[in-house]
């Protein structure tokens, strides 16, 4: 008689708690019609208190019921998409303040909102998803609902690249920082279909999202806990050996100065025609986003960039700077390939033309040049 009068107390004693709006402690005063949602959600998972007053409109289902639904659709279609973000995560937090005995419940009727809510129209599936992952349990203290990791696979075709890059980061920084450092076999079981969602975002054939956004995220810095999956630790690695050579590729050939498209991510206005300042680049070209080397960074030409990476490369600028012996070498190779490539031109001339005295002229002012400069 005892437990069984102690437990409605103990379900009243966690009902009171989870009502009060922790004044005393500074929190943010939530909106009336947030609050009200709030309340009647908890109302419903100790008491069902929608079940008393309104008990001739009730479904046969008991872990759900049509009125907190259309509650919540009411509410969601007088919001604009930063007002239905605030609930959104204001539902989340419902669930991860409540204590380990309510709180598979608490995410099994925040989960049925949020899928009520987007059948009705007026949830997005970013924000669905997104609200899906967040409510997810990955302390695995609580068993997972694999219904809703086949909702949310199933539904990444229909998202755009900001959903999708959305809930990549709420699994890899928010939600696998929750994992235990020791699992039991059952625990990755659990574990798969999140592992499988990643795979299929990072998989390139697939195409869910372009790889610049992925690599980005991940520049910042992985964490430790996505390693534990072998499978993902090798898809994350590949993506990142890989990438580094078509990021540095489409960085050179992408410079405004060679190719000016406006459309590229490497176009900036400001940036001089004949130098790059590491001042005018795009942020997202910049050293924390992506794997750049820093010559690629550095204020230079594409043809100094060139002449760098040759095998004698900086001897000869050594020998172009400054007065050194070995620099006539260069110098003599360099005008005996213009010389012959003036001659080659002329000979293709008709016999009746005049040979043009601009190209003889440049040559002796280029010989001039080094003969004064004391490179020949």
């Amino acid at each position: 008689m005892s437990a069984a009068a102690g437990q409605p107390a103990e379900g009243q004693e966690e009902k009171d708690k989870s009502l009060v709006l922790r004044e005393g402690d500074g929190a943010p005063e939530r909106p009336l019609d947030i609050e009200r949602l709030r309340r009647c959600i908890i109302e419903f998972v100790h008491e069902n208190f929608l079940e008393v007053v309104f008990w001739q409109m009730q479904t046969a289902n008991k872990d759900f019921d049509e009125m907190l639904g259309v509650h919540a659709v009411v509410l969601l279609s007088k919001m604009d998409e930063k007002e239905k973000s605030v609930l959104l995560t204001e539902l989340v937090t419902i669930v991860h303040e409540s204590t380990l005995q309510w709180r598979q419940e608490y995410e099994r009727v925040v989960d049925a909102i949020l899928y009520y809510a987007h059948a009705a129209g007026v949830l997005s599936i970013n924000m669905c998803v997104e609200g899906l992952a967040l409510t997810a349990d990955f302390t695995l203290r609580t068993i997972m609902d694999p219904q809703k990791w086949t909702f949310i696979e199933e539904n990444i075709p229909l998202m755009d690249y900001k959903g999708v890059r959305s809930l990549f980061k709420c699994l890899i920084y928010q939600q696998f920082n929750s994992i235990p450092a020791q699992l039991s076999p059952e625990q990755r079981r659990q574990l798969l279909p999140s592992e499988r969602i990643l795979l299929k975002i990072l998989d390139p054939d697939l195409n869910v999202i372009p790889p610049i956004f992925t690599l980005t995220e991940l520049s910042r810095g992985i964490l430790k806990r996505a390693y534990m999956f072998p499978r993902l630790a090798h898809r994350l690695s590949e993506l990142i050996m890989y990438f580094r050579a078509v990021a540095e590729l489409s960085y050179v050939i992408g410079r405004c100065f060679l190719f000016p498209l406006p459309a590229h991510p490497s176009f900036a206005a400001s940036a001089a025609s004949c130098r790059i300042d590491h001042l005018t680049t795009q942020i997202s070209h910049r050293a924390p986003y992506l794997p750049y080397k820093a010559e690629l960074r550095a204020p230079q030409t594409y043809l100094l960039y060139t002449v760098i990476r040759q095998p004698r490369g900086k001897e000869v600028l050594a020998g172009l700077l400054r007065q050194v012996s070995h620099g006539r070498t260069q110098w003599d190779e360099i005008l005996s390939v213009l010389i012959s490539e003036t001659m080659a031109e002329v000979q293709k001339l008709p016999d009746d033309v005049e040979i043009p005295r601009y190209q003889w002229e440049n040559l002796m002012s280029i010989i001039m040049y080094g003969i004064t400069q004391k490179h020949m």
